[in-house]
């Protein structure tokens, strides 16, 4: 049992003896806040059709939980009928059926490189992984070029580099990937110092003009070349016959389905911050939060009810005026939003 101090002062000749308490350890003792919990880990939902093995489980029409992965999940891409995964390891794993060949549970993907895979891309049947250093590597199909290794490749079971794309032949470094349905992209820097992108390539099925290229539409091209007659963009997105582009200055860019690289008037104040593009529709999403939407309508896609089946504009998706929206996503013939709040 603790026992009572004394303490002694004197004060004017004359001495003053006090008794203060036990002090009390625990009680003086500043109370330690509880540690922080830890953050959520993100897990990977997923939902339809799984004739392939997509979801590695049945066919569903609500999110199910799919496989456990060794980390969390950081990225998930969709192919026509195969599913591709980032993890914050670093690594890619594949779900369903990619060309030939069969995953019915998720299955790392083998990149001969002593490098980190930094963001995937995923058309309807080919893959693309931007790697440290801004190296890429492509695997899948490529009847049309879209793997960027010329003509005469057309399967990749396993990733390969995209040579055309290596820095030093490029000039510059690779800061993004995009796959369209049958085409691909690249955002490169040729600046050292910069983060923006200030080059856009393409390559692939190019029937439409969806690559942009100088000499319009053709075939296929082989090999990553320069889009005609466009600024810089920050960012890109593919369809299956279009393609958008987004400038530095927030301006949207058009090209594909027979036509060149051109501009889509807006409003002086309306600034765009992202896009998202499905087979035959597009949509965007400016600095306020509001989503437009174009293209094809037929199955409702564009979010603007039964106005037409062909929206020649973009018009304000008023359904969503309510909220915030966040990100915008686009695929096939169907459209999502997610809002501030994660909904």
């Amino acid at each position: 049992m603790p026992v009572s101090k004394s303490q002694t002062r004197t004060t004017n000749g004359s001495t003053e003896t006090s008794t203060r308490p036990p002090r009390n350890d625990s009680q003086s003792r500043l109370k330690q806040p509880s540690p922080p919990s830890p953050p959520p880990q993100p897990i990977a939902l997923g939902f339809g059709s799984n004739f392939f093995y997509n979801l590695s489980t049945a066919s569903t029409s609500t999110p199910t939980l799919l496989p456990t992965l060794p980390a969390p999940p950081t990225q998930i891409t969709c192919g026509q009928t195969h599913t591709t995964i980032l993890t914050s390891s670093k690594n890619v794993y594949s779900l369903g059926f990619l060309h030939g060949r069969l995953f019915t549970s998720p299955t790392k993907v083998e990149i001969q490189l002593p490098i980190k895979v930094m963001q995937i891309a995923h058309g309807r049947r080919h893959c693309l992984a931007l790697m440290e250093g801004g190296v890429v590597v492509s695997w899948g199909a490529g009847h049309f070029g879209q793997l960027g290794h010329g003509g005469s490749v057309v399967c990749l079971d396993r990733p390969r580099v995209v040579e055309r794309l290596l820095p030093q032949v490029v000039g510059g470094k690779t800061l993004s990937v995009h796959c369209g349905a049958l085409h691909s992209a690249a955002l490169i820097s040729t600046n050292s110092t910069s983060q923006t992108p200030n080059l856009t390539l393409t390559w692939g099925a190019n029937r439409k003009n969806q690559c942009g290229v100088e000499n319009g539409p053709c075939n296929t091209v082989p090999f990553p070349t320069r889009v005609h007659n466009g600024p810089p963009f920050r960012t890109v997105a593919l369809g299956k016959h279009h393609s958008l582009g987004l400038s530095v200055t927030g301006s949207i860019y058009s090209w594909g389905m027979n036509r060149d690289c051109q501009l889509i008037s807006l409003s002086d104040d309306v600034i765009m911050e992202g896009l998202a593009v499905g087979d035959k529709h597009s949509l965007a999403l400016d600095r306020n939060g509001r989503v437009w939407s174009w293209g094809s309508n037929v199955d409702g896609q564009c979010g603007l009810g039964g106005i037409s089946s062909v929206v020649s504009f973009p018009k304000l998706v008023n359904d969503l005026a309510e909220v915030r929206v966040r990100s915008v996503y686009a695929s096939g013939s169907y459209s999502v939003a997610v809002d501030e709040r994660g909904y």
